[in-house]
């Protein structure tokens, strides 16, 4: 990887020193949003003990939100043992934090923050590891295609299973939708009969919903090129 990692000047040494133990390739600066970037990828590092303190100050929220407005992919990343932090915490009996507070919180974070991904890692050392390797795999081009998967494996050795191929492009399409889908049409031109597919045949297929319809009408009506 070409391109450093910018890590923020302010996190603790121990930090530095992993980094500079597993030669990671990076530059310590002040960064104004989240504790690691890379381009257009923004890392939060927290410690259990972290996490909850940021969520009781509120502060943890606004740190999102600006990672959100600022970067593309973003990662919080969650240091150390959440269910040993319990025991802890209710040993000392001051401010427990609970499995309750626990599962709350996983729940909001993954579902109140578009594109926020959470990884729970158990130590610094593999946090170091795994961020290198996040930025790397962002930018090396690869995607993942369903015909490509075991799933399509094998799927398209006849005609058939290459028209179901070509239904598997349209937008929210699945294998076994595409495969209900084959018993009423002719790819999307026509119907068993040979006449124009119509919304009414459309709407009969199990598990074909509005927007799907929708699609396939738009298509059927489009011109050949």
């Amino acid at each position: 990887m070409e391109d450093q990692i910018k890590v923020d000047s302010r996190e603790p040494d121990k930090l530095f020193r992993i980094l500079d133990k597993q030669k990671v390739n990076y530059i310590r600066e002040a960064l104004p949003v989240g504790d690691l970037a890379y381009k257009n990828i923004v890392f939060e590092r927290k410690t259990v003990a972290d996490l909850v303190q940021s969520v009781r100050s509120g502060h943890l929220q606004k740190q999102l939100l600006q990672m959100l407005d600022n970067f593309e992919h973003c990662y919080l990343m969650i240091v150390g043992d959440a269910s040993l932090y319990m025991r802890q915490t209710y040993m000392s009996r001051r401010s427990p934090w609970t499995l309750n507070h626990h599962l709350g919180l996983m729940s909001s974070l993954a579902t109140r923050y578009d594109r926020l991904k959470i990884i729970q890692i158990p130590n610094d050392t593999q946090l170091v590891k795994i961020v290198p390797r996040i930025c790397e795999k962002a930018y090396d081009g690869k995607v993942i295609d369903i015909g490509k998967t075991e799933l399509m494996r094998d799927k398209f050795k006849d005609v058939k299973n290459i028209k179901i191929r070509m239904l598997l492009a349209i937008p929210r399409l699945g294998y076994k939708r595409a495969l209900e889908l084959f018993k009423h049409i002719d790819l999307l031109i026509v119907n068993k009969e040979g006449q124009p597919i119509t919304e009414k045949e459309l709407k009969k297929v199990n598990g074909i919903g509005k927007k799907t319809v929708a699609t396939l009408l738009s298509i059927n009506k489009k011109e050949p090129s």
